[in-house]
């Protein structure tokens, strides 16, 4: 079995084992979104694809479904801005290089960047993750 087919796998079972409904809607939206080994895209990227395959879905439908697959561990989010917003389908600890003109997200290793020290985080919060991007033109 091919990586993305091994993505998808583990989508799938962490959906079954998630408190979604498995419906046909979100296991054709996990095949368009573990299509390739390395995915990022944006809420419209998965939008348009659907359409493409004649199928009928709102934008609405598809922000709602990217939202609880990443709350239910099976998508990650990278927020670019308050307004603009990728999806990632590797889950494992990793950074991203961001190119501003293309608007490419290429991942980065974990081993590839150092992190010495981060600041005191403000109190009354809590540290969830430290993720680097590095915005590239």
């Amino acid at each position: 079995m091919n990586m993305t087919n091994d993505f998808l796998k583990e989508a799938i079972n962490k959906l079954k084992y998630s408190k979604l409904k498995i419906t046909q809607q979100r296991i054709e939206l996990l095949n368009i979104m573990f299509a390739g080994a390395e995915n990022h895209f944006t809420p419209e990227d998965v939008h348009r694809k659907v359409k493409e395959t004649g199928r009928s879905i709102s934008l609405a439908t598809v922000y709602n479904s990217l939202k609880q697959f990443t709350q239910h561990g099976i998508l990650k989010e990278i927020r670019l801005s308050p307004d603009k917003m990728y999806f990632d389908t590797n889950l494992k600890h990793h950074h991203h290089f961001y190119d501003k003109y293309s608007g490419a997200i290429t991942d980065v290793n974990s081993d590839k960047v150092k992190i010495q020290k981060i600041p005191e985080i403000p109190k009354g919060k809590i540290l969830e993750s430290v993720e680097v991007l590095i915005n590239i033109k």
